[in-house]
């Protein structure tokens, strides 16, 4: 298909007249219900699917300035990696959907051209400026470059997170574990708290092992040798601790670097200003999202198996305790 090309280094050369947009009429369309406008950014994915036998990861609708012009134009970026590009075919029905995005042509007012990216879950507009408009239809490679979706430079951005972390992560952390039980057992007992009889978690710490690509970290081990949880506190057990690190991946995964990184962030530099990472285990279950874990990647001026916050509510982790028998020390009588 002559409207389909190939994301590569050319793409950034082309102009609007490099491209070809074919008219298509979106025939997927529903009788209109303005109850069920939620559905039209997914006919439109559906439409291009029908014509591509491709998911559709992003997609843009130029609505004109009827001033200018008349068209509508798409374009759509695929899970292959390649770019689809049509003009709309303004059907009554198609001009009936398009007032459930456009509020100006809802209410009657004589529409501006705008941008439209409409995703499978959300809806975002800009207006088209001159200056706008000059980058899209006079530098059109160059816009589409960079509005591409992060699935079409997974590898790359993958890396960018490896390259960064790397040098952080520190696997050789020492706790005086006696320190610990002494400072649970004082808890237990000061708190009145019953503690879960612990069990073997060796299939859990392989199945850890088998997705994170290091160990199950030895002072976690360790501790739940005296647990397998404790009633009426955050601490965790072997398969919820897995379950929670293993939630934590999706964001990881899907974020790229740059929204990892908390750019405000005034922490002191022992713990790295990011939201989440896979070397943060998480044993604690504060409530509302939020966990203190194990940092085996601290920051410069931090130590391996510190104690961090981290969480849903937070923008980047920050140092909770040194160790893991000073955090459970300051549990004990704290009416926190």
């Amino acid at each position: 298909m002559q409207n389909i090309c190939a994301y590569n280094d050319t793409l950034k050369t082309k102009k609007w007249h490099d491209l070809h947009f074919p008219a298509i009429e979106i025939t997927n369309l529903p009788s209109f219900s303005q109850d069920e406008s939620y559905i039209f950014s997914d006919l439109l994915h559906q439409a291009v699917k029908d014509r591509t036998d491709q998911d559709v990861l992003k997609l843009f609708l130029i609505t004109p300035d009827t001033q200018l012009s008349n068209h509508f134009y798409m374009v759509a970026y695929l899970q292959d990696k390649t770019i689809f590009t049509a003009e709309v075919i303004n059907t009554p029905l198609f001009s009936q959907w398009l007032t459930t995005i456009d509020r100006e042509r809802r209410k009657g007012v004589e529409p501006k051209s705008k941008l439209y990216d409409l995703a499978s879950n959300s809806l975002s507009s800009r207006p088209i400026s001159r200056a706008f408009a000059e980058q899209i239809f006079t530098h059109t490679g160059e816009f589409i470059d960079e509005n591409i979706p992060n699935a079409f430079k997974a590898e790359e951005l993958a890396q960018q997170k490896i390259d960064y972390i790397t040098p952080f992560i520190n696997f050789d952390s020492h706790e005086d574990f006696s320190l610990v039980k002494q400072n649970l057992t004082q808890l237990v007992e000061s708190e009145g708290l019953k503690i879960i009889e612990p069990i073997d978690n060796k299939a859990i710490y392989q199945q850890f092992k088998t997705q994170a690509g290091f160990e199950f970290p030895t002072i976690l081990k360790d501790f739940l040798t005296l647990h397998n949880g404790i009633e009426k506190t955050g601490f965790m057990n072997a398969q919820t601790i897995l379950k929670e690190w293993s939630d934590w991946q999706t964001p990881y995964q899907k974020w790229t670097q740059e929204d990892l990184l908390d750019t405000y962030s005034s922490n002191d530099g022992t713990v790295l200003p990011l939201y989440c990472t896979p070397y943060w285990i998480p044993f604690f279950d504060q409530g509302c999202g939020n966990f203190y874990a194990i940092d085996l990647a601290p920051n410069s001026k931090g130590k391996p198996g510190q104690v961090i916050s981290f969480g849903a509510d937070q923008e980047s982790g920050y140092l909770q305790a040194h160790s893991l028998a000073e955090l459970i020390a300051g549990f004990i009588h704290n009416e926190d």
